[in-house]
């Protein structure tokens, strides 16, 4: 375990370096990295989610380094429409090399494979439609940062959360069915909530 501050600095970091990279690869798509107010409210959610997890379980240096994986994800999903490879695979990675060190290998392996398998098999079931490579790689990051049974019940939130998004959505008149709805804001309320109900099973 790591002191909270040192925490908050690994997370910092991490979305400093990932933002930067997010930029630099969208800058080659020639797509511009706009911050919408769904991407900050989520980026938020990402340091709340953190900090559930500092005051519940503990964090080593991985939970850090997915919080912030899900916050650059949100914010690029929510303006480009990109889960960028630069952010869940280089993350996934990150977080696996961390857990190494920390004697947790197994582990975040076990997560990030369960969560991709989740997530790969809904992909392929779905058609391709509504659900995209990124999130399925997004998934692995999640599984590896906070364990299999956590992920996987984060990946069940982001689906409740996103159908909900997706009603209002319909309801409102601004979308149709087929509309293009980002599912990482979604994948990242569900970590929080998959934390909540991590804190109140104790």
């Amino acid at each position: 375990m790591i002191a909270p501050w040192l925490a908050v600095t690994v997370y910092v970091s991490a979305l400093g370096a990932q933002l930067t990279l997010a930029r630099w690869r969208l800058a080659q798509r020639a797509v511009p990295l706009r911050v919408t107010p769904l991407g900050v409210m989520v980026a938020f959610a990402g340091v709340v989610s953190l900090t559930v997890a500092i005051v519940v379980r503990g964090v080593t240096p991985l939970e850090p380094v997915c919080c912030a994986a899900l916050s650059v994800a949100a914010i690029t999903d929510a303006s480009s429409g990109y889960v960028l490879d630069v952010t869940s695979i280089v993350s996934t990675l990150a977080i696996v090399t961390l857990a190494a060190f920390e004697g947790r290998f197994e582990s975040a392996l076990l997560g990030a494979c369960a969560c991709t398998a989740v997530m790969g098999v809904i992909y392929m079931a779905s058609a391709r439609r509504g659900l995209g490579l990124g999130d399925v790689k997004l998934a692995a990051a999640i599984g590896a940062g906070f364990g299999w049974l956590c992920g996987i019940i984060a990946l069940a939130a982001g689906f409740v959360l996103g159908a909900v998004v997706g009603v209002l959505a319909l309801a409102m008149r601004g979308a149709d069915r087929r509309s293009i709805i980002p599912f990482a804001p979604a994948l990242a309320l569900g970590v929080f909530v998959a934390l909540c109900w991590s804190a109140y099973r104790g």
